[in-house]
């Protein structure tokens, strides 16, 4: 699912009215590498597109674009906890190794996936991915 969101303060809050509670492992990317790997949908943070926005609001971490993988609640920990390990980017520190080097270009995300088994878990592929500029 593609979307392009020109207007993040208007269409995200449209999205997670809709979807508030979409639970999903994240990927904020800037050119073509990943900055930041999270997860959305516990009740700490809210659904993928409340999550979005708050990044949105709070430019720390640089994004232009966002792949997002639903995933049921229970796996986010620990597919966060593998995701960081495998890419280790540069934005997050926790769970990250800093003695190793970013492995961040967005190639790898494909291989991630089939490594992780994502295919069996999600069967349809589903994938988000959100144009910010």
């Amino acid at each position: 699912i593609h979307m392009r969101c020109t207007r993040p303060d208007e269409e995200l809050p449209i999205l997670d009215a809709a979807h508030p509670s979409l639970s999903a492992l994240y990927f904020l990317c800037q050119n073509q590498g990943i900055t930041y790997i999270g997860i959305a949908g516990t009740k700490k943070f809210g659904g993928l597109f409340r999550r979005m926005r708050q990044h949105w609001r709070t430019p720390i971490k640089l994004m232009e674009f966002c792949y997002a993988f639903p995933l049921p609640q229970e796996l986010l920990l620990k597919w966060e906890s593998e995701a960081i390990s495998y890419f280790q980017p540069e934005s997050n520190s926790r769970g990250r190794n800093c003695r190793k080097p970013c492995n961040d270009h967005i190639n790898g995300l494909a291989k991630f996936l089939q490594k992780m088994k994502y295919f069996e878990i999600s069967p349809e592929g589903q994938c988000y991915r959100i144009d910010f500029e």
